[in-house]
């Protein structure tokens, strides 16, 4: 009989990760679900309802230690791109990072007169989340 370090030595990594997201995908489809009942239920915030195919590329994603972003982050982009119609896109982690982004490029010496310069009038929401106003 073999000890674990022969069996994982004789086990290839894609074999290896094709178990691992196997049981990931079982394991989510075993998991029992929770009765919702209006007004007493917890709803999070954040929305976390995963199903078995979420789990398998949430593990799938882990395993390569992309945390944040790799192939299934520059698969999105290249869709995200080809579906606008322009030649590139790019992911941010939030909210607050796409309006930095957006305003910076509002002030860009590319778009010449038509740019945002200092002392330029912006107008917003007279109460919002910092991060809306800060890149102004």
């Amino acid at each position: 009989m073999m000890d674990d370090q022969q069996t994982l030595n004789a086990t290839t990594g894609d074999d290896m990760r094709h178990d691992i997201l196997s049981r990931a995908e079982a394991y989510a489809a075993a998991r029992p679900a929770e009765p919702f009942t209006p007004g007493e239920s917890y709803i999070p915030c954040s929305g976390k309802i995963v199903d078995g195919e979420d789990l398998r590329f949430l593990v799938d994603s882990c395993l390569d230690m992309h945390l944040t972003g790799g192939r299934f982050c520059d698969q999105f982009e290249a869709a995200i791109a080809e579906k606008m119609g322009i030649p590139h896109a790019a992911l941010v982690t939030s909210g607050s990072a796409a309006n930095l982004i957006a305003f910076s490029a509002l002030t860009s010496p590319k778009l010449r007169a038509k740019r945002i310069q200092p002392g330029d009038e912006v107008i917003t929401v007279a109460a919002g989340f910092p991060t809306t106003v800060g890149p102004i």
